[in-house]
């Protein structure tokens, strides 16, 4: 064991989860100062309105990979090598399928292709997480983010902001070669897909509505209160998705791991305090942050704060819900995901219009509360 290894396992660490959150931690950075840029050269507007579009692919997205990725990191770790290629063939005829009337109700390309890249990639990070190959997890990660950035710029002073969009979508692609070499012999026989049918139907609406709820709330303020106020929104809530890939990639680690049947409870209880700890720094930076280096969203600043705080029910979430799944109780984690959906949404349409930029992150805050603590609720009875 490497000193590397042992400095890890001292601090309850494995070099599989260091690998995939060092990962996702560059990439939220490089994804985070990009953002923020966009924020000082866009009006406010603007910047609503792309990620209004960003939303629709990604909520577009989640439902074309029809919940497969959680299937591929369940099985695969079981050596269920024939479901995977299943898995991806019938992502690719989902994709054909969802993009048709995607094209007569957007009239947007860009997102279009979002909509594939993103869906395909998702596919060929799972398969390396199902392999547990955590070291090339790490390179198409970072790969596709520092690419998708120079991008984004180059094509932005080109075509404005469908060129942001278009350059996700390119660098996503170039970095899922995993995915399409598993097309080689391509057929259409999903024997092995029908067995997980009912396993794989409940991961795809929790994954839809997780993705409903981070993406979903924008297709809502949008029509509701204009881009101007999404923007602002917007804004706060980059902050919460920074912070949200310390679930992320504690869930994407410990799945495979579960299913495989190797519980580590240092690595769960060493995460959760981390999580909390950066949240609540976080809370208290985030004032100075913004007052220094983007006086336009002073405003903000409150509801920035409130939806930092939002990740410490989200990683508990993210453990127990893991925990059903490993367990095949995704039904559990489905209930709990729609609780904190139709949450959000009434406490949006409610404290949006009085409470404005407070309401709008309050809700946030609670919906995510909900969820976990129905999740510790269940997680109790059924282990009783």
């Amino acid at each position: 064991m490497g000193m590397r290894d042992k400095f890890f396992r001292a601090l309850g660490l494995e070099r599989g989860l260091v690998n995939i959150t060092t990962a996702n931690i560059i990439a939220a950075i490089v994804g985070g100062i990009f953002w923020l840029f966009l924020a000082s050269i866009l009006k406010v507007a603007n910047y609503g309105e792309l990620n209004y579009f960003i939303s629709v692919a990604m909520i577009s997205s989640v439902v074309s990979t029809l919940g497969l990725n959680v299937t591929v990191m369940t099985y695969l770790p079981k050596g269920e090598e024939l479901l995977k290629n299943q898995a991806n063939r019938m992502v690719l005829l989902s994709n054909c399928i969802i993009l048709l009337p995607l094209i007569f109700i957007f009239h947007n390309i860009s997102t279009l292709a979002l909509v594939f890249g993103f869906s395909i990639f998702t596919m060929a990070q799972a398969e390396l997480l199902g392999r547990r190959n955590s070291k090339k997890y790490f390179y198409i990660t970072v790969g596709q983010r520092v690419l998708q950035v120079p991008l984004s710029l180059l094509l932005y002073y080109v075509i404005g902001i469908d060129g942001i969009i278009l350059a996700y979508a390119i660098s996503s692609l170039l970095f899922a070669y995993d995915f399409f070499k598993s097309l080689k012999a391509l057929n259409f026989q999903f024997k092995e897909l029908r067995s997980k049918f009912s396993f794989t139907k409940d991961v795809f609406f929790v994954n839809v509505s997780d993705r409903i709820g981070l993406y979903a709330d924008k297709l809502l303020i949008a029509p509701l209160f204009g881009f101007e106020i999404l923007g602002l929104y917007q804004f706060g809530f980059q902050f919460f998705l920074f912070l949200s890939i310390l679930p992320v990639s504690l869930r994407f680690y410990i799945l495979p791991q579960m299913a495989a049947g190797v519980h580590n409870k240092t690595i769960i209880r060493t995460s959760i305090i981390i999580t909390s700890v950066i949240s609540i720094i976080s809370f208290f930076v985030i004032p100075e942050l913004i007052n220094s280096f983007f006086p336009l969203y002073r405003e903000t600043i409150q509801a920035s704060q409130i939806m930092v705080l939002a990740i410490i029910p989200w990683v508990i979430s993210t453990v127990i819900g893991t925990r059903f799944f490993a367990n095949g109780k995704s039904r559990i984690v489905l209930v709990g995901s729609i609780m904190r959906v139709l949450s959000l949404f009434i406490l949006i349409l409610f404290t949006g219009g009085t409470l404005g930029l407070f309401g709008l992150a309050m809700s946030v805050l609670i919906s995510m509360s909900i969820q976990s603590i129905f999740f510790f609720i269940a997680n109790y009875t059924s282990s009783k």
